[in-house]
């Protein structure tokens, strides 16, 4: 089994290494939903473990275990000679979803602004569920789906409304705008998948299609279609330390095909009892010699976190960089009322309910044997909050829980 593992992650992380390159993004306007995966050299398809999974894969949003709630501010190619302002922001949320099968949902808006004159604006909702496997097994498999509303919006100037022609203004409203007016609104579809495999679940291969329709975003139809991307990775994780490795495709707005590998690591310190660090560090090699490293920092104390990143493309001046500063915060799971029922209260037989206590009885053992094997405080609080989520309708005593939530 171990070396069927070890040839899994082997192979996959083999294949992102050997095709080719992408450019620095996929479309200027993705800037990334995440300083933490932009520090990673955004190799997240396979970890995708927190509120930016909308972004990269929106299976990973089954991985949550609290509410989090995100925000992001990017500062993009600083340093350019003609002192442009680029800048992005993001708004995320998303929540796991109580009940015996695991499932989670989430929502994000997004906005890129290149100058005062343009704007592209993206709302994207999002949800995640598990697909059963055998009951042998303690593998996890999940499938998830985002749609996007995308705006884009151009705003007038003097040279709108007195449009040039060959060096001469003509006194008349650029013909662009006047005929097909200043915004256009598209919709988009994503899907991915997460498998996580392996004694602990410390192994993972994720992938996942970005605007699979490919909507044309241009006011009058001609063709700047949205960004085609594929991506497919695998991640190896630690109680503390995380590797991962992905290799993408991506079909441009003007018909060119480019392809790409991406590298992270993280790693993290527990500073004191309710609070760490994570270091980071990506590389990223593209098509038309792009190629970018990344590094990346954050505190976490108690449930919130600052993450910052710095991604350095080569090749394009000593002075080009983007910024990427991000706020997360986490809540507990709101609790039912005790009178409320769930899935597993209205099955009418005992075998499906005997099933249900023995996966509980599975999910606790392997929390102890991970207690006692060193595992982390993150790890064990994740775990803790996994089990709330999934057995808090049940009639399993879930007292012992939160005991050792207050330990922690």
């Amino acid at each position: 089994m171990k070396k069927n593992i070890t040839a899994t992650f082997g192979f996959v992380l083999l294949i992102a290494l050997c095709y080719g390159s992408r450019p620095v993004h996929a479309d200027i306007g993705d800037a990334g939903a995440s300083a933490r995966a932009i520090g990673m050299g955004e190799a997240f398809v396979a970890v995708a473990d927190d509120a930016s999974a909308l972004h990269y894969n929106p299976a990973g949003l089954n991985q949550l275990s609290s509410i989090a709630l995100t925000t992001q501010y990017d500062k993009l190619m600083m340093g350019l000679d003609d002192r442009s302002i680029v800048q992005t922001s993001h708004l995320g949320y998303a929540q796991p979803m109580l009940g015996q099968r695991k499932r989670a949902w989430g929502v994000s808006f997004d906005q890129f602004k290149g100058s005062e004159f343009f704007s592209d604006r993206v709302i994207n909702i999002g949800m995640a569920t598990e697909i059963p496997l055998s009951k042998r097994t303690k593998d996890q498999f999940s499938m998830g789906v985002g749609i996007k509303q995308w705006q884009r919006q151009y705003n007038g100037n003097a040279y709108t409304a007195n449009a040039v022609n060959n060096g001469v203004a003509t006194g008349q409203s650029d013909p662009l705008f006047s005929s097909h007016g200043t915004s256009k609104e598209t919709y988009a579809l994503d899907t991915g998948f997460l498998y996580q495999f392996g004694r602990g679940s410390h192994f993972s291969i994720g992938g996942s299609l970005i605007n699979i329709n490919r909507p044309d975003r241009s006011l009058a139809g001609d063709g700047d279609r949205a960004p085609f991307q594929a991506r497919v990775g695998t991640a190896f994780r630690t109680s503390k330390t995380i590797f991962s490795g992905e290799f993408r495709r991506v079909e441009q707005y003007s018909g060119l095909t480019d392809h790409g590998w991406a590298l992270g690591a993280e790693h993290s310190v527990t500073v004191t009892k309710n609070g760490a660090l994570s270091f980071r560090a990506g590389y990223e090699q593209g098509s038309r010699d792009y190629q970018a490293v990344s590094v990346g920092l954050s505190v976490r104390i108690y449930q919130i976190q600052l993450d910052y990143a710095l991604n350095l493309p080569i090749g394009m001046g000593e002075s080009i960089q983007n910024q990427h500063l991000n706020l997360t915060l986490r809540f507990s799971l709101p609790q039912k009322d005790s009178t409320s029922l769930s899935l597993s209260s209205r099955l009418p037989t005992s075998a499906a309910e005997e099933s249900f206590a023995a996966d509980y009885q599975n999910d606790v053992k392997h929390y102890y044997e991970r207690k006692a094997a060193g595992a982390s405080m993150e790890e064990r609080l994740y775990k803790l909050q996994g089990l709330i989520m999934r057995y808090s309708q049940s009639k399993n005593d879930l007292s012992w829980t939160y005991k050792e939530l207050s330990a922690l």
